[in-house]
């Protein structure tokens, strides 16, 4: 696989027995959003355990999304399946005393898989991450940890928050769909840059590092055991949307992920090819 991912449209799709790695991409589940009342870092007790998590509304439809795309695999590949399930660390407004709403979506999954596992009578450890975990530091709870999918990575730092952010919040009349599509579209990417403040292209570029990373291992694994492997990675729409636009050339319009959506890649034959909103991208 070389270092930079190209992107053309292919003329026509391959099919075949082959074994095949999908790795579905997807944003987090609904959660309970706010800000403590207190300010920042001095969330109460109550609001611990509330902020940043899924609510009963997020657990829901996660584990219905999980259970048919797990059943879905499963069927597909007659049992001759495994599964490694990939998060976002990123608690709630930066605040290690909130939520997780990626990694506890991704916990979900991991659990929709051992229950479909056990259902079928087949051995747990098709799910990797029970193996993994023995050894691997930064697994939790059966899911693996990417710090390079993480949210956007830019209200970190108080000065780049004083001297810039603040300021395009003002100028696009707070945080909401204009703020996020102008950072998208990188349309303040230079002011951003001069305080050390990510851009939406930065933030791209280390998603496209774990997509290699992930493609590559993929390939590597099915070469190995001849066995398919679906690989599930939570995230965030600040990652989705920029990589879907930055990347694979499609717009803000024509993708917009909602919670629990995303897109998929799949991986066969030694060809990787993107799937999102009705389109095909092959990815060299």
């Amino acid at each position: 696989m070389s270092e930079e991912l190209s992107v053309r449209r292919p003329e026509e799709s391959e099919s075949g027995d082959s074994p095949i790695t999908t790795i579905d991409v997807r944003r987090h589940s609904q959660y309970n959003g706010g800000f403590p009342e207190a300010g920042w870092g001095k969330a109460s007790e109550r609001e611990k355990e509330d902020l940043g998590h899924l609510s009963p509304e997020g657990i829901d439809n996660a584990s219905r999304v999980a259970r048919e795309l797990i059943e879905k695999r499963l069927d597909e590949a007659k049992n001759e399946i495994d599964f490694l399930v990939i998060a976002s660390p990123t608690y709630w407004l930066g605040d290690p005393a909130l939520g997780q709403r990626a990694i506890e979506t991704a916990k979900i999954y991991s659990e929709e898989v051992k229950a479909q596992l056990e259902v079928r009578g087949l051995p747990p450890e098709q799910l990797l991450n029970t193996v993994h975990s023995k050894s691997q530091q930064h697994e939790v709870g059966d899911v693996r940890i990417t710090n390079k999918m993480v949210e956007a990575q830019m209200f970190d730092d108080p000065v780049a928050l004083e001297q810039v952010v603040d300021g395009l919040r003002k100028k696009y009349g707070g945080q909401g769909e204009e703020f996020w599509d102008a950072w998208y579209s990188g349309k303040d990417a230079k002011a951003l840059e001069s305080v050390g403040a990510e851009t939406s292209e930065q933030a791209v570029a280390r998603a496209e590092k774990q997509m290699q990373i992930l493609v590559r291992y993929g390939r590597m694994y099915t070469e190995a055991t001849g066995r398919n492997l679906e690989i599930i990675v939570l995230t965030h729409h600040e990652v989705l949307q920029p990589y879907a636009l930055h990347k694979l050339g499609v717009s803000t319009e024509e993708f917009k992920p909602d919670k629990n959506e995303g897109f998929e890649i799949s991986v066969q034959k030694g060809k990787a090819a993107v799937s999102i909103v009705g389109q095909e991208i092959e990815l060299n």
